[in-house]
């Protein structure tokens, strides 16, 4: 046994309490970790929660066979690139076509010979591992180019380049599609274009978020607004656009009914990150509900306050430091949402104002201030 079979887990799953013993005992001696199954329903219910390096297969099963099992196995994402080993008493050619036609790896017959089948095992598996640890590079390579792309461009990149750069992903993006659309479901390329696509477009994501950010480079476009109507299009415009899964509900309540010298676009764009933030606050800390966000705004002498609240449990003090930077990072949270902070605190900023989070009776409040016109 090779070093790297070592700790790769098995799936047995055959209804013959026997069988799945004398398997149990060889694949154990080789050092593979097992779990079992004794049919297709049950084999189903554990890929659940534990993902195996492979799987073996019986045919002859009550509940559903080992064909339906394979089919639904490779039918869905999460499943579709564990190897698939049928064994069965099963010699039939049609058979053997039927369960490589559906996405197994291999096909032995039994009684197993004991040396064959544990070849067979050590190459799936090592092949198996070799394609996950391809994936986790690919992966780590974008984020990490992702990362240093953020933090050349942040506040230096103009609009257009973002866009040439953006334009380049859109490519990549359309020639996986059209890859993944030309193979067969239970053909392994598949898997392999789908997560391309999947990765360009997070980074087509991020560039999108780029682009928000370098802005600034283009100027403020300012103007006397007229801030109760710019609140009531910015509530009318989110409701349009809201789909099944993220609704948020939003109420206001203005008390200053006079008008703010902003730019429209990048105000409004910053109020939607705020929202978007304490939304996910709410879902967060009670799932299953519909988020209710309250926008605010009053003045005082001297300034005027727009302000969006959520009732929500708040955020830890050390999540609080450093809140609005760019480079902000808390476990568990997304990278994207210290961006969105950061260029809403950056908007405000711009149009020489202040942006502050404050927790209060309940609610967390993400209060703007700045000077009347």
């Amino acid at each position: 046994m090779s070093d790297q079979d070592t700790g790769a887990r098995i799936l047995i799953v055959d209804d013959n309490t026997k069988n799945i013993q004398v398997l149990g005992t060889m694949l154990r001696e080789e050092g593979y970790q097992l779990n079992v199954a004794q049919n297709g329903v049950a084999a189903l219910k554990v890929v659940e929660t534990v993902l195996p390096d492979l799987i073996l297969l019986d045919v002859n099963m009550p509940e559903m066979d080992g064909y339906e099992t394979c089919e639904r196995l490779k039918a869905a994402d999460r499943t579709r690139g564990i190897p698939v080993i049928f064994l069965t008493a099963r010699t039939d050619t049609d058979d053997i076509v039927r369960g490589l036609d559906l996405g197994a790896v291999d096909y032995l017959s039994k009684p197993c010979n004991r040396r064959e089948l544990l070849v067979r095992v050590r190459t799936h598996v090592a092949l198996r591992a070799h394609e996950k640890e391809a994936e986790r590079r690919a992966e780590e390579a974008i984020a990490e180019r992702d990362r240093n792309l953020k933090w050349a461009l942040l506040g230096k990149a103009t609009p257009a380049f973002v866009d040439d750069y953006a334009e380049d992903a859109r490519r990549i993006r359309a020639q996986a599609e059209w890859l993944t659309r030309g193979l067969d479901d239970d053909d392994p390329n598949k898997t392999r274009a789908a997560t391309i696509e999947r990765l360009v477009e997070a980074h087509l994501t991020r560039l999108i978020e780029i682009a928000d950010i370098t802005q600034e480079e283009m100027g403020l476009e300012l103007g006397a607004l007229d801030l109760p109507n710019i609140v009531d299009q910015f509530v009318r415009t989110w409701t349009l656009e809201q789909t099944p899964g993220t609704e948020v509900t939003i109420d206001t309540d203005v008390r200053y009914t006079g008008a703010i010298r902003a730019d429209r676009g990048r105000l409004t764009n910053a109020w939607r990150k705020l929202v978007d933030y304490a939304a996910q606050l709410q879902r967060e800390s009670d799932p299953g509900t519909t988020p209710a966000i309250q926008i605010l705004t009053y003045d005082d002498n001297d300034a005027i306050y727009v302000g969006i609240q959520s009732p929500d449990p708040g955020i830890t003090a050390e999540w609080r430091e450093g809140l609005f930077d760019a480079e902000h990072e808390h476990e568990g949270e997304d990278p994207k949402r210290a961006l969105d902070l950061y260029y809403a605190k950056r908007v405000v900023t711009d149009h020489a104002g202040q942006l502050a989070y404050r927790f209060r009776q309940g609610k967390s409040l993400f209060a703007m201030k700045f000077a009347k016109p």
